[in-house]
């Protein structure tokens, strides 16, 4: 299946009457626990400032009640270098979302210094291995210490994958693209970043559909809904339409 969406697009973007997905719980979880601003200690993760290297994950300032880190493992069991981690609270694709993400170093070890007080998902993705869900964590934590978790990838499941590209046609080299699941699972959203040439991959676990979207800069956000089987979904960004006063 091949499937094109602009952020302009209104297909396949109403949630039927009744579907739970982690997202739609109601407005004030919303603003409450987004993906909020970006970690003080990276650049924020976006177009213009993708995170640029495995080294960046583990970091060198001290631990923190707000830091949450850990270690990415493969299916058997060993460090899996260069897999995206995000954290991330209740998604909605109409809200604004810098994100915190980042990437594990050589030995599969990430950390997030300093995040903002919150609810958050942490997940893990990778070209190796399916996407990897870890559970909720509360920041600041309740005991005072660094918080840690152990996340491990499972075989690949199912695969989305597609480009992201400009109005024009051109690539839109790291746009965040995320998979937010239909789930009762709190902030579970899957993170991959489009290459040089806006190529993105996620594998993720087959279990439930997806709301799929893409960002970049301040591009309006296009997003659709999928279903849990392998396909190709390519996205168009338009240009932020310029607001004129009276």
């Amino acid at each position: 299946m091949h499937r094109v969406c602009r952020a302009a697009d209104t297909s396949d973007r109403h949630i039927a009457p009744g579907a739970t997905t982690n997202f739609s719980i109601t407005l004030l979880a919303v603003l409450a626990g987004a993906c909020g601003a970006p970690l003080s200690e990276h650049t924020p993760t976006t177009a213009a400032n993708p995170v640029s290297s495995p080294a960046a994950a583990s970091g060198s300032a001290v631990a923190t009640p707000r830091t949450v880190e850990g270690q990415v493992l493969d299916p058997a069991g060993e460090p899996l270098v260069g897999a995206l981690v995000s954290a991330c609270g209740r998604f909605d694709p109409q809200l604004p979302d810098p994100g915190h993400d980042v990437f594990s170093d050589a030995q599969g070890r990430f950390r997030f210094v300093e995040l903002p007080p919150g609810r958050y998902g942490v997940t893990a993705t990778s070209e190796q291995a399916a996407g990897v869900y870890s559970g909720v964590v509360v920041v600041p934590s309740a005991d005072g210490q660094p918080q840690r978790v152990i996340l491990r990838s499972g075989a690949p499941g199912i695969t989305l994958q597609g480009t992201v590209r400009d109005d024009q046609g051109a690539p839109l080299a790291g746009a965040r693209v995320l998979a937010a699941a239909f789930s009762e699972n709190e902030g579970e959203t899957y993170v991959t970043q489009a290459d040089a040439q806006g190529r993105y991959l996620l594998h993720l676990p087959p279990s439930q559909r997806y709301m799929l979207a893409a960002n970049a800069g301040a591009r309006p956000r296009a997003w659709l809904q999928v279903d849990p089987i392998s396909q190709v979904v390519d996205f168009r960004l338009d240009p932020l339409t310029a607001i004129h006063p009276l």
